[in-house]
């Protein structure tokens, strides 16, 4: 029925949500993807799940998202400041700006290139949107199709 639909449409999401989103919803996922869900949990609850995993998929697509997250970048786990522009594209630069590089959702979650060029940009961006500068235009690449360099954790 509905419900299903809603459920299903849900689950083709979850795997675009980067890990600090994924982690607000995290209950809510979990029972969205729970294969005895129908057992499990009332048509009500299964409602209420979904609607809170389309609820936050919709809020983070809307707006510019900053989340500070680890990831693995050439081999190497690190933590980076990733700015989110909803779910079409992301941009991620380390705190001292000498690793960067730019990201898109794919099937498998979020895929990351690193290209170190962008660590300037990205970094004022990320200080304009924690306040840190003054705003200004920024000029950031958009991103072609994801390639498997990088996998977030």
């Amino acid at each position: 029925g509905k419900v299903e639909e809603l459920e299903n449409l849900a689950l083709t999401l979850l795997p675009a949500f980067p890990s600090p989103l994924r982690d607000r919803v995290g209950r809510f996922a979990e029972a969205i993807e729970n294969p005895n869900r129908l057992e499990t949990y009332s048509l009500r609850e299964r409602l209420e799940n979904t609607i809170a995993v389309l609820q936050a998929a919709n809020l983070f697509d809307q707006g510019v998202n900053l989340e500070k997250q680890k990831f693995t970048i050439a081999g190497k786990a690190r933590e980076f400041n990733v700015i989110y522009f909803g779910f079409s594209a992301g941009y991620f630069v380390n705190e001292s700006a000498t690793t960067a590089g730019y990201g898109r959702p794919g099937k498998e979650g979020w895929q990351w290139t690193q290209q170190n060029g962008l660590a300037d940009k990205v970094r004022k961006a990320v200080a304009i949107h924690s306040k840190r500068a003054m705003a200004t235009f920024i000029e950031l690449p958009l991103p072609k199709a994801a390639s498997v360099e990088g996998e977030q954790k």
